[in-house]
């Protein structure tokens, strides 16, 4: 028997140091915004880290956290052109 991988969709927000909200609005879970000493900043939520440039969106109800180089192999953009290669 042949099987194919099933399509997923995700929605998901790319973390820019400054949309903490709408990544909470999303995903409905409380990030704390944290700084390190160089001021680079990044979210933490549970157990999760998200660093600057990280895509962290919702698939079949599961809060996900994902590098730029795995969202680009994984998923493909669907609608409008929007700022998916930034």
């Amino acid at each position: 028997m042949k099987y194919r991988t099933k399509v997923r969709e995700l929605e998901a927000i790319r973390f820019d140091g400054t949309n903490i909200e709408a990544i909470k609005t999303l995903t409905g879970l409380q990030f704390e915004l944290m700084e390190t000493l160089r001021n680079v900043k990044y979210l933490l939520c549970g157990g999760g880290l998200v660093n600057l440039g990280d895509w962290v969106g919702l698939e079949d109800g599961q809060v996900k956290i994902l590098g730029d180089a795995e969202i680009h192999r994984d998923y493909e953009f669907v609608g409008q052109p929007c700022a998916f290669d930034e």
